[in-house]
């Protein structure tokens, strides 16, 4: 069994080299131990429907750089969470609220959006391929130059996103009417069975 491996950047450092500290949560060694413990309660809020632990609210932190693969932030609170270049490659944030976090260059490689709130979300340079967002909100979101191969956008609501230099070929779900409501240019990439809407046909 893969392990969840987390590794949060060294609040002293950020300044600076955004330097690393590493984690492995299995063997729970070295550890931010607030964040440990909050992924903990979260993990058994889940699994009893509420009724224990405590649903995660991470709104507004910063974890600039810091790989969460594989971990598991169903229906948390991330509003404004900032998450640039870090790595959540198969992280599930299902239901979760995003409201305006900063994604941006993040690796989000099949990680789990399917009804999560992504509004007004910096997405910009992100690796998003075969990610889930089906069903998601990603009103006005930016995704200028980011990675949608192989994504399911079904019944994703993509309006005034900006798809701008995006890849979305071979996206699972995505229709001609859900494109009508984006920001497209000449270097969004679709799939041949769909029309670029900022080309002239």
């Amino acid at each position: 069994v893969e392990k969840a491996v987390l590794v949060v950047p060294d609040q002293a450092q950020k300044a600076g080299d955004r330097g690393n500290k590493k984690v492995d949560v299995d063997k729970k060694v070295d550890v931010d131990h607030d964040l440990l413990h909050l992924l903990d309660d979260h993990a058994e809020w889940l699994q009893s429907n509420g009724k224990n632990g405590a649903r995660a609210n991470l709104e507004g932190k910063d974890y600039y750089g810091a790989i969460l693969n594989r971990a598991d932030l169903t229906r948390a609170k991330l509003k404004d969470i900032i998450l640039t270049d870090s790595a959540c490659m198969r992280a599930s944030f299902e239901g979760a609220d995003m409201t305006k976090a900063d994604l941006s260059h993040g690796n989000f490689g099949g990680a789990n959006f399917s009804l999560a709130k992504l509004c007004s979300a910096v997405l910009a340079g992100a690796n998003l391929k075969g990610a889930d967002l089906k069903g998601a909100d990603l009103t006005e979101a930016n995704l200028h130059g980011a990675n949608l191969r192989d994504a399911d956008l079904t019944d994703t609501i993509l309006v005034g996103v900006n798809v701008k230099g995006a890849d979305l070929r071979d996206a699972e779900g995505l229709t001609q009417d859900q494109l009508k409501k984006v920001r497209a240019d000449a270097s969004t990439r679709l799939s041949k069975d769909l029309r670029n809407p900022a080309l002239k046909t």
